[in-house]
């Protein structure tokens, strides 16, 4: 055989071996998935991200077509979850579930501890998103936010209650613009926030919804909004940003998958995740936690996360100022 001819049969050989090969590998949308897949939700159970993350699962399986298995990795506001998903491989069989100031908020707030940046993953999907409030009793004298910056101005100190680092951001950014002083006492998650508050232990407190149930039953109201936009549940109260402070507590659930998940893939994972959120089940318990319908795809979802960084970033620096 002349040797061009034997050079174009060699040719053609690896490219139909690599052909092959890249059709049988593992993790490619055209197998993809053959097995379980793991979606660790970075809260603890019974918590608004569980029951979200659950009932998720199991319209998820539906799509795939096969187990979506569910595990809780708790600690540091979903940095331990996020860590763990940084570090598993980019097969899409590992996912995490957590609100977005897991990977916006962590990497800002906790530079020193936290081993991420939000850019360190493929983020899929928005699932839905919290009514994040300052909230203050019913039986508070506080009409309005303003009211409450009254009394601080007027050296009373208004205690707030703040579950974390993120949550006392808007307190000290707040103080910080408006040079008044709050007295922060730090407390275990939503609900003891709302115990503080309606106990008069605290004057107001972040929520990121739980409040929802007790304006209504009129034990509670909204002092300000702190998302981008006015709460569905309480349309006249402005926003932090309306009344002259520029930031915003926007947390909202997402599924994210390890940086370098293959384009396929990603795509098989997309498209899956937004019928099942869509799903009846999924849609249904949005409803119940009194939360509204917030659905992004990878590109939005990525740039709302970028958007909340830069913004968290300039807080930060004001408050140091």
């Amino acid at each position: 055989m002349p040797q061009s001819q034997g050079n174009l049969v060699h040719a053609l050989v690896v490219a139909a071996a690599h052909a092959l090969i890249l059709s049988v590998a593992p993790g490619h949308a055209a197998d993809y998935p053959t097995k379980a897949v793991n979606l660790y939700i970075g809260s603890a159970p019974a918590g608004s991200t569980d029951m979200l993350g659950r009932v998720l699962a199991k319209s998820l399986e539906t799509v795939l077509g096969q187990p979506v298995i569910v595990q809780n990795r708790t600690g540091a506001g979903g940095g331990v979850m996020a860590t763990q998903l940084m570090n598993s491989a980019p097969d899409g069989y590992s996912l995490g579930m957590a609100i977005s100031n897991a990977y916006s908020g962590n990497p800002v707030v906790s530079a020193a501890t936290t081993k991420y940046r939000f850019g360190d993953f493929t983020h899929l999907a928005s699932v839905s998103k919290g009514q994040c409030a300052l909230v203050t009793s019913a039986s508070k004298p506080y009409k309005t936010f303003n009211d409450l910056l009254a009394a601080a101005k007027r050296g009373e100190q208004p205690v707030y209650a703040s579950q974390s680092p993120l949550t006392r951001i808007l307190a000290d950014f707040v103080a910080k613009v408006a040079h008044v002083k709050f007295k922060i006492i730090n407390v275990q998650g939503g609900g003891e926030i709302m115990q503080s508050v309606l106990g008069n232990h605290a004057d107001f407190g972040f929520s990121g919804g739980p409040h929802v149930e007790h304006v209504a039953a009129g034990q509670m109201r909204v002092l300000a909004s702190a998302e981008d936009d006015r709460l569905p549940s309480s349309p006249d109260v402005p926003t932090l940003k309306e009344l002259g402070y520029n930031i915003t507590s926007c947390s909202f659930f997402l599924v994210s998958a390890p940086k370098g998940l293959p384009a396929d893939i990603k795509a098989n994972l997309s498209a899956a995740l937004e019928k099942a959120i869509q799903s009846p089940e999924v849609q249904g318990l949005i409803a119940n936690l009194h939360y509204p319908p917030y659905y992004l795809g990878p590109d939005a979802v990525t740039k709302v996360l970028e958007e909340e960084t830069n913004l968290l970033t300039s807080a930060v620096a004001r408050i140091n100022e």
